[in-house]
């Protein structure tokens, strides 16, 4: 009887030690997901201004100050690197739906669908959430849509008038008779 107990003490102190080597490592999904959150996150918030050609400067070490700018100038409206372009600050609801925020909730849809056979629904489920919060965030701090035009001309309905039927498009006023 008791070298029966001393097996299962050996092997409850196996299974403990075991857990806890394990609880400290990370699986290789959530370090994945979290490099993609952030990927989405920094891609979402610098595509407008690497498309307007603020990256177009000389060296790695110009590009990575740029960089540094326009992170920190788009969230705090710090720019470190006064010398080099900077960003001003910018809090843009309507960024928040984007091509990442839709993805992310699709994927999160997918966890939820109520079938069995499919793969993977509680990583898609996480990697969704995590997808969908990166692309809200990057979308709110992102650049304006059209940073020249106004939100009032950019978002008119056509106006008509009883007699000349005259309406507003794009900013531009257009009249028939």
């Amino acid at each position: 009887m008791a070298k029966g107990r001393r097996k299962g003490t050996r092997r409850r102190r196996f299974k403990a030690r075991a857990k806890k080597f394990a609880k400290g490592q990370k699986s290789s999904f959530q370090q994945l997901g979290n490099a993609v959150s952030a990927i989405v996150f920094l891609s979402q918030l610098t595509q407008k201004d690497r498309d307007a050609g603020a990256y177009n400067v000389g060296s790695m070490g110009q590009k990575a100050k740029v960089f540094v700018n326009n992170i920190g100038g788009r969230i705090l409206g710090i720019n470190p690197f006064p010398d080099i372009q900077t960003f001003p600050q910018t809090i843009n609801l309507d960024g928040a739906a984007n091509k990442y925020t839709g993805f992310g909730l699709a994927t999160f849809l997918y966890g939820l669908l109520p079938i069995k056979g499919l793969p993977h629904k509680g990583k898609a489920k996480s990697l969704g959430k995590k997808i969908a919060v990166a692309g809200i965030l990057g979308g709110i701090f992102d650049a304006p849509e059209n940073a020249g035009a106004s939100p009032a001309v950019r978002r008119q309905n056509p106006i008509t008038t009883s007699h000349n039927r005259s309406f507003i498009t794009n900013g531009r006023q257009i009249t028939t008779v």
